[in-house]
């Protein structure tokens, strides 16, 4: 059969229902503009986000985050969907602009350290040695279990859970320069307050 014979009634068909075909066309073409419009389009959730950049330490105010939608699969652990109750809250280390913020990134030992640790307060005698930590580093705490004695290892293999005067913006300020949160178990949390009152404390990165 020749290709004509095929397209002309295809043609003659197109054209007898034109209408009822623009009437197809036009209704798609509102659903895809209205898909396109929508701030949640299918399987996305609401996820706070940051507007810019904020840094640790800081306290977050309300210009700092907005909501996004997020596919579902994508959403972090622990983000949150409404930022009016953040607002106030102290980050621990810096969050990148556009990036979901979490439980993980607030100054609250609850969601800081495993179950069975505390987050202990840590001043080291030299604030500056401070800057090279991270959240996440892991570190020996060194001290003095008794004044004048000799220094050894006060608490070893512990974590860095938070950096709260890292940017000299949260509510510690100034006060905040040489203080780590670290995890630890009972015993180490014991160890390192006594060298606290023993003499100064020193780490070193593992």
């Amino acid at each position: 059969m020749h290709p004509a014979q095929l397209i002309d009634p295809v043609v003659r068909a197109f054209r007898w229902h034109r209408r009822w075909f623009a009437a197809i066309l036009a209704s798609i073409a509102v659903l895809a503009a209205l898909s396109a419009l929508s701030p949640e389009g299918a399987g996305t959730v609401p996820v706070v986000v940051a507007v810019h950049q904020i840094g640790g330490g800081s306290i977050v105010a309300e210009g700092d985050l907005t909501v996004s939608a997020y596919p579902a699969e994508a959403v972090p652990e622990g983000a949150f969907s409404d930022p009016s109750g953040l607002v106030g809250s102290e980050v621990v280390g810096t969050v990148p602009a556009r990036r979901p913020l979490t439980r993980a990134d607030l100054l609250d030992s609850g969601s800081l350290v495993a179950t069975g640790r505390v987050a202990v307060p840590v001043r080291f005698s030299d604030p500056d040695t401070v800057s090279i930590l991270r959240v996440g580093s892991r570190i020996d705490i060194l001290g003095q279990q008794t004044s004048g004695g000799a220094v050894t290892t006060v608490a070893g293999d512990v974590r860095v859970v938070a950096l709260p005067g890292a940017d000299r913006g949260g509510v510690l300020g100034s006060a905040g320069a040489g203080l780590v949160l670290v995890e630890a178990d009972q015993t180490q949390s014991a160890a390192i307050l006594t060298a606290t009152s023993a003499g100064t404390l020193g780490y070193v990165l593992r």
